[in-house]
């Protein structure tokens, strides 16, 4: 029955979709013009590959630790996820107000520290608290994490303020998108690997959080953006 409403949602959402007008971009000949590599979208892309590290966290191992090694059930994942669910509605007008308010770089910078300790947590949670409390900081994790995900929309705005021509912003976007997948599908992989033959998730999820903190280093040189007044 789970399947069939999430059907129904999902028919419902593509008739909704079908009816939003959208802009006519110019068509592209090549995939030379579908993506695009260029030295001054380094910081851009770098946050890319350390952000999809930080992605194969939530969405696969953050479920694999729930399961696996603290025995939590479907139904206890699903509260989870709704009430992350609920919670991000109201917060992302609040993440835009920051994005604004303090700039792409701190916020970035915050999002690596933030990613950073939740990693710790991720990791030694389970083999330090007892195992109601362990749940406990685990869910909190979760749902924290998942609020966080809306501050990659960051990178976004950011690269679509460096690009040099109009035209570059879309297949900017889709380059940084396509490396982000790769680097989180290898790490899906490695880190299933270096999980199992630890035999525990601290290895997984520490290295995770190196590769946040050295989000944050990286996202010290992205370009302030100019103050009121300025060309």
């Amino acid at each position: 029955m789970d399947f069939f409403i999430m059907g129904g949602v999902c028919l419902l959402a593509a008739v909704l979709l079908s009816r939003v007008k959208t802009p006519v971009f110019p068509k592209r000949r090549g995939w030379r013009e579908c993506f695009v590599f260029k030295r001054r979208y380094t910081v851009y892309y770098g946050l890319e590959i350390l952000h999809g590290i930080r992605k194969q966290l939530y969405l696969t191992f953050g479920f694999w630790l729930m399961v696996s090694t603290l025995g939590q059930s479907p139904e206890h994942i699903g509260k989870t996820l709704l009430i992350a669910g609920v919670v991000g509605l109201g917060t992302q007008p609040l993440i835009g107000w920051s994005i604004k308010r303090f700039g792409e770089r701190n916020v970035t910078i915050f999002d690596s520290i933030a990613l950073s300790l939740l990693c710790l947590a991720y990791a030694f949670a389970p083999g330090l608290l007892p195992s109601h409390w362990a749940v406990a900081v685990v869910t909190a994790c979760f749902v924290l994490d998942n609020l966080l995900f809306a501050l990659g929309m960051a990178r976004s705005t950011y690269v679509a303020r460096i690009c040099e021509r109009p035209e570059d912003i879309t297949p900017s976007i889709y380059t940084g998108l396509a490396i982000n997948h790769v680097a989180s599908i290898s790490y899906g992989v490695l880190g299933g690997l270096i999980w199992m033959s630890t035999g525990g998730p601290q290895a997984v999820f520490l290295i995770g959080g190196l590769a946040t903190a050295g989000a944050g280093l990286v996202a010290r040189h992205m370009d302030a953006p100019p103050r009121k007044g300025e060309a």
